[in-house]
């Protein structure tokens, strides 16, 4: 464990990401990326030998509207062969309460970010450049608004039927 601790913490550093180290409760090593950055930290942990994260759990993204506005994305990967997992977050600054942030897909690395990265852009507005198909998963295409962000109003109406809550 302690050989896969110095390693991460070298890629982190190469990346220019925070390495927070192990969190236990968790289970996980933690890194926070700037946005750019992120996708080449992902590809590096896929692809590396040392680490070979081979098994995307999920992709999630949070809506922090106090003080600082912003959309967070966690991705959450295991290396089955190595035997560890970690977390990788990175963020955006909203400047207004409509934006839609970008950020970079992982389907070309792993083929399970797909639904995934549907689902966040779905939900909590934001848009994952080089996606091959950002569809809507679980609402009507013409749904208003993420239901997944803090100031989400929900329509009182849809196609003229009440919306319950």
């Amino acid at each position: 464990m302690e050989e896969v601790l110095e390693q991460l913490a070298a890629v982190a550093q190469s990346w220019e990401a925070a390495f927070k180290g192990y969190h236990s409760p968790s289970s996980c090593y933690l890194f926070e990326v700037e946005p750019e950055k992120c996708a080449g930290l992902l590809e590096q942990l896929f692809r590396d030998k040392n680490f070979w994260c081979d098994h995307l759990h999920s992709v999630t993204g949070e809506h922090m509207p106090v003080d600082t506005p912003m959309i967070r994305i966690h991705y959450h990967l295991s290396s089955i062969t190595r035997g560890f997992s970690v977390q990788v977050s990175t963020q955006k600054m909203l400047t207004t309460p409509e934006e839609i942030p970008s950020f970079d897909s992982v389907c070309h690395i792993w083929k399970s970010a797909n639904w995934h990265e549907r689902e966040t852009a779905e939900l909590l507005g934001v848009y994952f450049n080089n996606h091959p198909d950002l569809r809507h998963l679980l609402l009507p295409s013409n749904w208003e608004g993420f239901p997944l962000r803090k100031d989400y109003v929900p329509q009182e109406l849809y196609h003229g039927v009440k919306v319950k809550f």
